[in-house]
């Protein structure tokens, strides 16, 4: 299922593709699956029980959409969401037309004439045509391009595009499933949520039609790496979010919890002391929730080569489904 989820095609705003699979797999499990016209799913399992609760984590990746089909058969692109251009030079990627995937290659001259370092407006996507006329018999203005799916797992570390956020996304299906038929007292939704990279858009409106009284958001942060210090490390665990986003009450019970059952937990402060994330949408449009973030570490973000560790992805899934085990025997 993570294979898949990394693998699956899901730009911002043009997220249907993975949030399909994201369906496929919710509807083993929930006793009910819908959408809604953000392409937001929502998944939901023992319906009759009266705390609500929401697990959330965005499907959508960062990505390019084709704004020119240049005379050469090159196409100019404009990012979507926060792109490194320092990290694009020819990486491969995926131009989603209707006769399907046609790959190709970023590429830029190394410096631009200026002698400052490529932006995205300077790059170009090769797809080996000679010509705009060739070019056009494929590729229409407006398609995305995503990274192409790469995939690999080397001693628990995966590298992989889109391990933002299709790590969140595993983990709330995967709790979802060992969960299933276990709770007596919680109705447990899941939300993969759409155009997060662009504006945290669909978590605005799932927060408002959901409305649940407890919220736990799913998402990866910056690790320890190179250029960033004082970071959680990859294959610590995951990491409980200490800003405004995470509720203090909802901090003490994920830090109770992992430590009574022994299970791998970091802190970490955020990007910010609020914002860059779904959890701050949810406290803003459903002010009666409870909510709170728990993220896996990340190095090398809005890249094609993200890299993640297994065991942060299980210290997550563990820490939540002991959380809302022991909620669901208080509720009773």
């Amino acid at each position: 299922m993570l294979k898949s989820l990394l693998s699956s095609i899901g730009v911002s705003s043009f997220e249907r593709s993975a949030a399909d699979l994201f369906r496929h797999y919710a509807e083993q499990w929930a006793d009910t699956v819908r959408q809604d016209y953000f392409g937001n799913t929502m998944a939901t399992m023992n319906t009759g029980a009266k705390y609500r609760v929401l697990l959330s984590a965005h499907i959508d990746e960062v990505g390019f959409q084709v704004t020119e089909v240049c005379q050469n058969g090159l196409l100019k692109v404009r990012g979507i969401g926060g792109v490194c251009p320092a990290r694009l030079n020819t990486q491969q990627v995926v131009v989603c037309a209707d006769c399907g995937y046609v790959n190709g290659v970023m590429v830029s001259t190394p410096m631009t004439n200026d002698g400052k370092m490529p932006d995205i407006k300077d790059f170009f996507v090769d797809i080996d045509c000679q010509n705009r006329e060739q070019a056009m018999q494929l590729i229409e203005l407006g398609a995305p391009v995503a990274f192409m799916p790469n995939y690999s797992v080397h001693d628990s570390v995966i590298t992989s595009k889109s391990i933002d956020d299709r790590v969140g996304c595993y983990v709330v299906l995967e709790v979802m499933k060992r969960l299933k038929g276990g709770l007596k007292k919680i109705r447990l939704s899941v939300a993969a949520t759409t155009q997060e990279e662009i504006g945290l858009r669909g978590m605005a409106a799932v927060a408002q039609t959901e409305q649940p009284d407890m919220a736990i958001n799913v998402d990866v942060t910056d690790a320890e790496q190179l250029d960033k210090t004082s970071r959680p490390r990859m294959g610590e665990g995951c990491a409980i979010v200490l800003n405004a986003d995470s509720h203090a009450m909802f901090r003490e019970r994920v830090i109770k919890t992992a430590s009574r059952a022994n299970i791998a937990l970091q802190k970490c402060l955020g990007r910010e002391i609020t914002g860059g994330s779904d959890s701050s949408r949810m406290q803003i449009f459903s002010p009666k929730t409870l909510v709170g973030e728990l993220v896996i570490p990340c190095k090398y973000m809005h890249s094609h080569t993200e890299k993640c560790s297994l065991n942060d992805i299980e210290s997550c899934i563990n820490i939540i489904t002991d959380l809302l085990t022991g909620l669901d025997e208080e509720l009773a």
